[in-house]
């Protein structure tokens, strides 16, 4: 299991993939856009995130800037950070490894092939390739 935060400000994928990391057996903490994502890192007490997924076009603050600040944060600042975007075909992969990003993957995301995905990158093992479809 891992504590994993979840950041998208789409309300409805927020709900599913919070619902489906939570049957894989994930500890979720969801949080609806940028700012909120950075706060919830910020949170005193909060738990040590293993691993955050977040989306990249997000109107208060995008992935990128979200990764960047999160780097900096003791509650993220180790964490694998996957971040995934329904821009075109995905993030673009020079700025998400600039930004700090461990992985990247356009949506839509397929359940099964996210579960292993996570679970690669949580164990140490990268993606299967570097900009994974999922």
């Amino acid at each position: 299991m891992a504590n994993i935060l979840l950041v998208d400000d789409d309300p409805v994928l927020l709900a599913l993939l919070g619902k489906l990391l939570r049957r894989l057996g994930h500890a979720v903490t969801a949080a609806d856009g940028g700012r909120a994502g950075l706060a919830a890192a910020r949170e005193p007490g909060g738990p040590a995130f293993d691993l955050v997924l977040t989306d990249l076009r997000m109107p208060d603050l995008d992935g990128y800037d979200l990764i960047r600040a999160l780097r900096t944060e003791g509650a993220t600042a180790a964490a694998v950070i996957l971040l995934v975007s329904s821009h075109l075909e995905g993030p673009d992969p020079e700025l998400a490894r600039a930004a700090g990003a461990d992985a990247w993957a356009a949506k839509p995301l397929h359940a099964e092939r996210l579960g292993g995905l996570i679970q690669r990158l949580l164990a140490g093992q990268p993606a299967a390739a570097p900009a994974e479809g999922l």
